[in-house]
């Protein structure tokens, strides 16, 4: 079934930042480079990262330190380390990603991955990182990531080597987006499932 994209928005994403009318070019454009069935699962993907396209941007004002170190253990050993970061948003956002957290439609995260995807697209996020904030680069630099990372491979690979096993191919795009953690793979999965119904 296609996509129709502006009436799936106004269901899924009612609230979306900007109005859901600024989303549907760039998302239309993504589909038409991703193609149908790679892009259900990139919507999907996007639309739960950024809570219904309501959070464009990764929130980092913990409240407990423990969370910390259950979340991020590479920064934090102990409860110790991590306390000075409780409600401190910009420098966790400093100690875990050199200044440049989760942006975007996907997250994008890391000044390496800013840096590549400025060099790619001409979009001067280095500088100016709240630039992935708006519709257009949100959707722009999660397609950069996603065909940078070789996720839409995956997807293919998997569907010729699986036939249409939607929730193994589809657990293949979450782990490449999300890491080990898999985090919310059950709901991530119902809402390409809505997607795609």
């Amino acid at each position: 079934m296609s996509t129709n994209i502006a009436p799936l928005l106004q269901k899924l994403t009612p609230k979306a930042i900007g109005g859901v009318d600024a989303w549907v070019a760039p998302l239309t454009s993504a589909k038409e480079k991703l193609g149908e069935f790679q892009f259900k699962m990139f919507l999907a993907q996007g639309i739960h990262e950024t809570l219904n396209l309501t959070k464009l941007e990764e929130n980092l004002n913990y409240s407990s330190p423990e969370r910390l170190v259950a979340i991020f253990p590479r920064c934090f050993k102990t409860v110790a380390d991590a306390t000075p970061y409780i409600k401190n948003a910009k420098g966790l956002e400093k100690i875990l990603y050199e200044g440049y957290k989760g942006r975007g439609l996907l997250h994008l995260t890391w000044k390496k991955s800013y840096r590549l995807f400025e060099d790619a697209s001409g979009v001067g996020c280095v500088s100016d990182p709240e630039l992935l904030l708006q519709p257009k680069h949100a959707v722009g630099s999660a397609v950069w990531f996603w065909e940078t990372n070789g996720i839409g491979e995956k997807v293919s690979n998997a569907f010729k080597k699986n036939g249409s096993n939607d929730r193994q191919i589809f657990d293949l795009t979450t782990r490449a987006i999300n890491g080990p953690a898999m985090m919310h793979a059950e709901e991530r999965f119902r809402l390409y499932q809505e997607i795609d119904s």
